[in-house]
């Protein structure tokens, strides 16, 4: 992602970590559960739901309605392998990166 995202800027906070850019809107997605347990982590993302939906191996999940900051990330997803880690750097970078700006 680093080489298809300019300047990506990965930032780990205590609970939650992210990716962005600086100047941007929003940052394009927000890592939310390590699970060392389940082997997974749980990402999620700005952009449109149903554009997200085409990558079916990510098993994208809507997110409930909310009149928080947190509104314009409309789902998220799990990462547990390769083929889904691969498929979440497309989305991430062809959807959510340009929803920031």
């Amino acid at each position: 992602m680093n080489q298809r995202v300019p300047k990506l800027k990965y930032e780990k906070g205590k609970n939650k970590c992210s990716f962005g850019i600086d100047g941007a809107r929003k940052k394009f997605a927000w890592i939310n559960t390590h699970s060392k347990r389940e082997s997974k982590i749980e990402i999620w993302f700005l952009g449109d739901l149903d554009d997200a939906r085409k990558f079916a191996l990510l098993q994208i999940r809507p997110r409930t309605p909310t009149d928080s900051s947190w509104d314009e990330y409309h789902g998220r997803f799990d990462i547990k392998n390769i083929e889904q880690l691969e498929q979440a750097v497309e989305l991430l970078v062809s959807i959510s990166y340009p929803a920031s700006s």
